[in-house]
């Protein structure tokens, strides 16, 4: 019987994964800041990963998927029947997961965010770079109070097209003035800001909140992704969007 007890104790607590989320914030002079959280089952919302790893319910990091994914290994039980989805039957997984599932399981983890003050110009190779259509826009603490697409940079592009001269214009250069031509145009060499072309209204998503509620956010706001927030301060921890809920919908089927 002891030497039972001593077996079972030094067996290694069963442990659940929490996905690490990436938050990058570009800001205008160029600058990049970095956030890394989890979502704690035990406090219902998310923490620093700094915090997560040194918690005593925490029993390391483990990278996966040739160092793609990262995951915290939690060994906090009773978490609920949402992370043990698996279990469910494949029926009850399609009536009612959507109700269920929280939409942190199914967001994209690795969200790039900018501020008001980077310019178009860099927005522009931004998303060609990370091969996506739009990013949140957000304040110096991680909020979202914005969203900026192609759809943005496409009209203001439009908006910044050649206009007719319709009078002749004058500079001053070193005190002397002079008249242009026709043919000659004035620039303002002034650039936008992604805070000039922004959409200024942020629909966002609570990580609590479900997969049916993401979609019915996006359905009915005529919006194709929303950032997920944190519920605890507010600020972006991820992005879901109609291609998500799309491909979480294909997996329950099994594809």
């Amino acid at each position: 019987m002891t030497l039972n007890r001593i077996s079972q104790e030094n067996q290694p607590k069963p442990s659940q994964r929490l996905p690490v989320r990436v938050r990058r914030m570009i800001h205008g002079d160029g600058s990049v800041e970095t956030s890394l959280s989890a979502f704690c089952p035990a406090r219902a919302r998310g923490v620093a990963l700094e915090d997560c790893l040194h918690c005593a319910d925490s029993a390391g990091l483990s990278i996966e998927g040739a160092g793609e994914d990262a995951f915290v290994r939690c060994t906090v039980q009773g978490v609920g029947a949402l992370e043990s989805g698996s279990k469910r039957s494949g029926a009850f997984r399609l009536a009612f997961g959507a109700e269920l599932t929280p939409v942190r399981e199914i967001m994209t983890r690795d969200v790039t965010c900018v501020t008001p003050d980077v310019s178009v110009e860099n927005l522009a190779s931004l998303l060609l770079e990370r091969n996506i259509s739009g990013v949140p826009v957000v304040d110096p603490d991680g909020r979202p109070i914005g969203i900026v697409s192609k759809t943005d940079l496409l009209r203001e592009l439009r908006n910044q097209g050649d206009c007719e001269l319709v009078e002749p214009l004058r500079c001053r250069v070193d005190g002397i003035e002079a008249e242009l031509e026709p043919g000659f145009h004035a620039e303002n060499v002034v650039r936008a800001t992604i805070g000039d072309v922004m959409t200024p209204v942020a629909f966002s998503i609570d990580e609590t909140e479900t997969v049916a509620a993401a979609a019915a956010l996006m359905a009915g706001e005529g919006v194709h992704r929303v950032p997920v927030i944190s519920c605890d301060d507010g600020s972006v921890v991820g992005i879901v969007s109609s291609i998500d809920v799309l491909g979480w919908l294909a997996r329950q089927h099994g594809y």
